[in-house]
């Protein structure tokens, strides 16, 4: 299914917009 895949996708990117964050968090992309 379509939202099966959306939803992988979108955890996916969570998770690693998370990651991110909690690696750099001095110099964090997003802020």
């Amino acid at each position: 299914m379509l939202l099966i895949g959306v939803g992988a996708s979108l955890a996916a990117y969570v998770l690693g917009a998370v990651l991110v964050l909690v690696a750099v968090p001095g110099s964090s992309p997003i802020t």
